[in-house]
């Protein structure tokens, strides 16, 4: 789990955030503190934390599943992307004469991505194609114009697509709002991409994904980078930025102009309007709207008669605390947690509210951040050695078992 650094206006650390669902995990000197966002307002429940384990009222959540412990890097480790590309070209051999192509969101790991991308280019005879996917409904049209000026900063012309906009009305109607687990965007944006690399014969895809993110990404990449040596694979694509930080994406994109204007309105990824990975005090303080709200209120109604009311849920409360982001059963687990949450405040509870968040989450993109610089070199050549011996300790076990 990356954690999102909050500075102060000489971009010091002041504390680091995760964000899962409506929960935030803040860590700072003082320790660590749990907060359940209710919408606009996040209440303390630290005390309710025990064994890793949230418990409000007949509420639980595991804390330790939701906010995984993979391992995390706070350091700067490039200088720049030049820097960097010449340190990974030799990794990147596998895409020589290749078309590639990059499914671009505007987002800082997709832009720092592309900008290594184009240079790579030049070094190793790529052909690149960039894609921008726009959502149809639940997206708003600047975020189409700003994926345009992001790339041509980086000089670059994207070209932009969407899916067939009566399919995706009828699978809004048909299933509602995206979910998590369920996220209907996720195709219909891959759909159109298949469609393109196939019509253009492209050999290659790539990806912004970084290996300090999350878990699962740690897992997959990890080993790859530091003990095969490799962005490139049939599998798993061109993963160009593998091993950068959370730092050196938001320093590099700050460096260049890169910054989606997301980011300065408090958001903590680039995404649809109604994207369910969203957290309740973004769809509540940022200000978004998309192209017809009537059409989406008469989506949001009809998916709750048909899959929530049954659980006991109101629509008010479905739509106040946007519910549509979770399954019946887990809006109803979230829902009580909240209305305790709810009770705990009129007690006195410690809060924060969402201009605080906001303001937080703002701080690294407007001030930078401050952070240890740690040479990937260096940090290839001692992390190398550590792959190695833990797919030597793998080996041993399975052996002795």
């Amino acid at each position: 789990m990356e954690y999102i650094p909050v500075v102060d206006g000489s971009g010091k650390p002041m504390r680091f955030l995760a964000i899962v669902n409506d929960i935030v995990k803040s860590v700072s000197r003082d320790g660590v503190r749990w907060f359940l966002w209710i919408d606009d307002v996040g209440v303390d429940v630290t005390e309710f934390v025990e064994n890793g384990v949230l418990r409000l009222g007949s509420s639980a959540f595991d804390l330790e599943r939701l906010f995984d412990k993979a391992p995390w890097l706070f350091a700067r480790t490039i200088d720049s992307v030049d820097d960097y590309v010449q340190l990974v070209k030799d990794m990147c051999l596998e895409a020589k004469g290749k078309r590639v192509s990059q499914a671009f969101s505007g987002g800082k790991d997709s832009s720092v991505a592309l900008l290594a991308l184009t240079k790579l280019s030049n070094i190793i005879d790529m052909k690149l194609d960039v894609v921008y996917v726009h959502m149809p409904f639940i997206e708003p049209d600047r975020n189409v114009s700003e994926a345009i000026r992001i790339a041509r900063r980086v000089g670059v012309d994207v070209t932009v697509v969407e899916p067939p906009r009566r399919e995706v009305l009828r699978e809004l109607y048909r299933h509602g709002l995206p979910k998590r687990g369920c996220r209907i965007c996720t195709y219909f944006k891959v759909a159109p991409l298949r469609f393109r690399s196939k019509a253009l014969g492209i050999d290659l895809q790539a990806y912004g994904d970084r290996m300090w993110e999350a878990g699962k990404r740690f897992e997959r990449l990890f080993y790859r980078f530091f003990l095969d040596n490799r962005l490139v694979s049939k599998n798993l694509g061109f993963t160009v930025i593998a091993p950068l930080t959370i730092v050196d994406v938001v320093e590099e994109c700050r460096e260049h102009s890169l910054v989606h204007y997301m980011y300065l309105r408090g958001a903590h990824r680039v995404s649809c309007v109604y994207c369910p990975q969203k957290p309740i005090f973004e769809l509540v303080a940022s200000g978004m709207s998309v192209e017809d709200p009537g059409l989406i209120e008469s989506i949001m109604r009809r998916e709750w008669e048909r899959a929530y009311s049954r659980h006991g849920i109101e629509f008010e409360e479905f739509r106040r605390f946007h519910l549509w982001r979770f399954s019946p059963r887990a809006a109803r687990n979230l829902l009580e947690a909240k209305l305790h949450a709810e009770k705990l405040l009129d007690r006195g509870a410690p809060y924060e509210r969402a201009s605080d968040i906001i303001e937080s989450l703002r701080s690294l993109w407007l001030y930078g951040i401050e952070a240890p610089r740690i040479r990937l070199r260096y940090l290839m050549s001692v992390l190398r050695e550590v792959a190695t011996k833990l797919v030597e300790h793998r080996k041993s076990s399975r052996s002795a078992s």
